[in-house]
């Protein structure tokens, strides 16, 4: 199958780069001196969108010396998503079915939810440690006649002119259809219809999700969908933040044996019947495991004009025992497992922890019916108790 475009006038600012601009404030060329301040943050005035007429800024010299942000690329395709299965099932005596199942999907091209840095410096310069925040002569001076844009300076970092596209400051298209994912699960389902006052359904799932990305929703929260390097899609292959590794479902219903048109104590005495017969219990249980921690470092420290850093991780698994209500309020993980990645080096700590994971889901519903006659046969009256 094929999901729907995301290329519509509907959604952000999405395909309009070019003829909308924002003009970002230059604090300083190298990081470290200061050369505006808030009392003048715009000395040399506002970015006009370029669009397609004739100027110094638009044209083919649209957005030259700024930082590109929700533009499309031209290599744009839809996302593919495949989906199989097999079941076997087989039924029993007693209107009792049991069914078990393979499920799988697997998506390709998916939206990356993430604006990510796609003139990020590649990793072969990490060992440059600060001097990529030294300043050296610009090439572009002269050239790019932007004056809000530090490339029209005389100097520019040598971070800058170590960037795939050292002409731009920034290249951030939005919604890229890059991401991929892998589900298996096993599923089970025991199924007894309602015979002699009996009823059950249980269902299981127990499975794995497996992504390279994050889609466009809480679960990306603080940015910890964002890669380190966008050049190494494998170091961000991780446990989805949205898998659930098991869940299981059971619901029955029980109908009391007594009682008019029952099996005990039919038509014994109106008395007896209307006390002891139309009672009928019903119950719902719900246990599912809880979502995984996803993990991320608060700054970033490479030094290559990327979207993220990660943390270390020492080698041990950071998950802790013990219950909710007593040895985990204060700490639900060993944060002694982590610690902040140095500068100029990228974190080896997963995107999403594979088995530190939040509190689950156990909830259980119970109710208890009686069904009176009213007068005439085909009038009845229900009591219910629900909790």
């Amino acid at each position: 199958m094929y999901d729907g475009s995301v290329m519509g006038v509907a959604y952000h600012n999405a395909g309009l780069a070019g003829f909308r601009t924002t003009t970002d404030m230059i604090t300083s060329l190298d990081g470290r001196i200061p050369l505006n301040y808030l009392r003048n943050p715009f000395p040399n005035g506002y970015l006009e969108p370029g669009g397609s007429r004739p100027g110094p800024t638009s044209g083919p010299n649209t957005l030259l010396g700024q930082s590109i942000t929700d533009g499309w690329f031209i290599d744009y395709v839809n996302p593919v998503i495949q989906q199989w299965n097999v079941n076997v099932q087989r039924e029993f005596p007693g209107q009792l079915v049991i069914e078990a199942g393979y499920v799988a999907n697997k998506g390709n091209h998916l939206i990356d939810g993430e604006t990510n840095q796609y003139n990020q410096l590649t990793a072969n310069y990490l060992p440059l440690g600060d001097s990529m925040n030294n300043l050296v002569d610009n090439p572009f001076y002269g050239v790019i006649q932007d004056s809000t844009s530090a490339l029209s300076q005389p100097r520019v970092q040598t971070r800058q002119l170590l960037r795939p596209r050292p002409q731009y400051t920034g290249l951030s298209p939005n919604l890229m259809p890059m991401a991929n994912s892998i589900y298996h699960a096993f599923t089970l389902r025991v199924e007894k219809r309602l015979s002699r006052g009996l009823g059950f359904l249980l269902a299981y799932t127990g499975g794995k999700a497996i992504s390279d990305a994050e889609g466009n929703s809480f679960f990306n929260e603080g940015g910890a969908s964002t890669r380190q390097d966008v050049y190494n899609r494998l170091a961000d292959r991780s446990v989805a933040s949205q898998d659930v590794a098991s869940r299981l479902v059971l619901s029955s219903s029980f109908e009391f044996p007594f009682g008019r048109g029952r099996r005990y104590l039919s038509g014994s005495h109106p008395v007896t019947d209307a006390i002891v017969g139309g009672w009928q219990v019903n119950s719902l249980m719900t246990l599912q495991s809880g979502l995984p921690v996803i993990m991320y470092q608060s700054f970033n420290n490479t030094g290559l004009g990327n979207s993220a850093q990660r943390p270390n991780n020492s080698g041990k698994s950071a998950r802790l025992s013990g219950g909710t209500k007593d040895q985990r309020l204060n700490s639900w993980f060993d944060t002694s497992a982590f610690s902040v990645a140095p500068a100029f080096t990228f974190g080896n700590a997963p995107r999403v922890l594979p088995d530190v994971r939040h509190p689950g889901v156990r909830n259980f519903d119970l109710s208890l019916f009686k069904t009176f006659q009213v007068i005439r046969e085909r009038l009845r009256a229900q009591f219910r108790a629900e909790a």
